[in-house]
């Protein structure tokens, strides 16, 4: 781990050998993704343009989003309230649920650490797993045709809280996925938007890009994945999604042929914490 400290205008960087005490600000990352958390009691909601400037890439510390914790490291519970850069608030990201958790798991791996996102329930599992009730994200899918799109497509949609429109493919990297997205974005199909994806399995693995609603193409998108493993043709227990930022590994339990609890695992880092004047957050 490794701390960020401004000194006469520089940036030092130290070599952390305790645990990162949980009030403080901190860039993680996950899966290609990376996320800022801010302890709520450090939210101030009138400081809401700050702290979307913290998340800034060229003028702030840059992060895909803002997560707003609430930690009792007494009953190891912890409620995360995530947000995008443009501080819209997001409904789901497993991202980050999976960062958090190893995050709260890198403090005191002896909690059993539960995350609240809505109304999901996720279990930080040691040593680098998030486990978590599949129910919520069981939507029916259902077969869709975009015609006008530059090589017309047929694909499945998928709702894992966050839609999803998933295109088999036999080359992800060839797809032309950004053209296609934005025939989708632009048609009335999907009024409130929806994230695209293409696939392809080979095995156990599937390869997978995305272009994510108000993003663009994405490192990786963590709903798409479980969208992915959940949709495969045949039941899988295990199964590893790769995305440009790296790979996931799903394993689920079933019951009567549906699944009933997934366990997540991925990559993690620390990246660094923020310190700020004492009395003067985000100032």
């Amino acid at each position: 781990m490794y701390r960020l400290q401004k000194s006469c205008g520089r940036i030092r960087k130290t070599v952390l050998t305790q645990p990162m005490p949980l009030d403080r600000i901190v860039k993680i990352h996950a899966q290609g993704n990376d996320f800022l958390l801010v302890p709520s009691t450090a939210w101030d909601t009138k400081k809401t343009e700050t702290i979307k400037n913290l998340a800034h890439r060229r003028f702030g510390v840059g992060a895909d989003q803002i997560v707003i914790t609430n930690i009792n490291t007494k009953t190891g519970q912890a409620s995360l309230d995530i947000y995008n850069q443009d501080l819209s608030k997001a409904t789901m990201c497993l991202n980050a649920a999976y960062a958090c958790s190893q995050y709260l798991l890198s403090h005191d791996n002896t909690l059993a650490w539960s995350l609240n996102i809505g109304d999901c329930l996720f279990h930080a599992q040691p040593p680098h797993q998030l486990s978590f009730d599949a129910t919520p994200f069981l939507s029916k899918p259902s077969h869709i045709s975009i015609p006008h799109t530059p090589h017309a497509v047929q694909g499945l949609y998928r709702n894992t809280i966050n839609e999803h429109f998933l295109i088999p493919t036999e080359n992800p990297s060839l797809f032309p996925l950004e053209a296609t997205a934005m025939t989708v974005l632009n048609s009335n199909q999907f009024p409130r938007g929806i994230n695209i994806s293409c696939y392809n399995w080979n095995g156990d693995t599937a390869t997978v890009r995305t272009f994510e609603r108000g993003v663009g193409p994405t490192y990786s998108c963590g709903s798409a994945s479980l969208a992915v493993f959940l949709s495969s043709p045949q039941i899988r227990t295990q199964a590893t999604i790769v995305q440009p930022g790296g790979h996931i590994t799903f394993n689920a339990t079933y019951h009567n042929g549906q699944p009933t609890t997934i366990y997540m695992q991925g990559q993690y880092s620390f990246i660094a914490s923020i310190l700020n004047q004492p009395n003067h957050p985000f100032d």
